[in-house]
Order: C-alpha cells, then structure tokens, then sequence
C-alpha cells in the first residue's frame, strides 16, 4: 500500500495487494462495535455536568459515529465492487475517515492497552497476539496524521 498527499489537498490511498484492502477494512471492524460506541459517547459526558446528556447529545454522538463508519465502510465497498486499486481522502469525506479511525484507535486501546507498551517496545520481541493491534495501530496512526496534515479542512 501506498499513501500520499495530493497537490490538490487530498490524501490518496493505493493498494497493491489484497492483503492491503484487508487492512482498511479491518478499520470498519475495529470501529463497529455498537457496546464501545455507546460507552465512548458515555465517556465524553463524564465531565459534563449537562442533566440532558443522555436524552440529547448522547444519542446524536451515537448516530454521528455510526454514520461515519457507514460512509467509510461504503467508501472502500465500491472501491472494491469497482475493481478499483486507488481511493482518494477528500476534504467532504475526511470527518468521516478521521472520526472512524479514532473510534478504531479508541476500541484497540480499550481491548489491548497499547499506551502501556514501553518505548523499548519491538515487534520482534512481543506477544504474538499483540502484534496485529500494533500494526493496525500503527496504520492507523498514521493515516489520521496524514488526514489531519494534508486534507483541506
């Protein structure tokens, strides 16, 4: 896989593999847990002193997120209907793209406490079951970071 930033403020995303298309769609399946995306709408309303959380903007969080996985999930089902190898990040579908990769990051930290890993951390000497959370970390990370540097806003 490829990533890069375009002169035109997009961020483009070229597969070479299937092994590529089946890391972006594990974004959708780490993002799409229903029970983690109540509790993480739960969690933003703990400081809030708001009386009305839960009736209002709880549920709007929810619908939010939930929307944002489906416009992503739907992004990379026609690339793969299509047959085509490249997709483009663009400034209408970036919100959506960095909200599911938060949600996906959030849901890997809860399940496998990757803030925890020391700095002298290497994939080589690892827990064999930590290693595709670190990776899918990793990618994560890192494609939020090129959204949020190169994608118009």
């Amino acid at each position: 896989m490829k990533i890069e930033p375009t002169l035109d403020g997009r961020v483009k995303i070229a597969l070479n593999n299937d092994g590529d298309y089946y890391l972006l769609t594990q974004l959708i399946s780490d993002a799409s847990d229903d029970d983690k995306i109540e509790k993480l709408a739960s969690q933003f309303g703990e400081s809030m002193l708001d009386e009305d959380w839960d009736e209002f903007v709880k549920p709007e969080l929810i619908s939010n997120f939930q929307t944002d996985i489906l416009t992503v999930s739907n992004i990379l089902k026609k690339m793969h209907d299509s047959g085509v190898k490249e997709l483009y990040i663009s400034k209408e579908e970036s919100h959506a793209w960095y909200s599911t990769i938060n949600q996906a990051r959030l849901h890997l930290e809860e399940n496998w406490n990757l803030s925890e890993l020391t700095e002298d951390f290497s994939m080589e000497n690892t827990n064999p079951e930590l290693l595709e959370p670190c990776i899918k970390n990793n990618f994560y990370m890192h494609l939020q970071s090129l959204i949020l540097e190169f994608v118009n806003w």
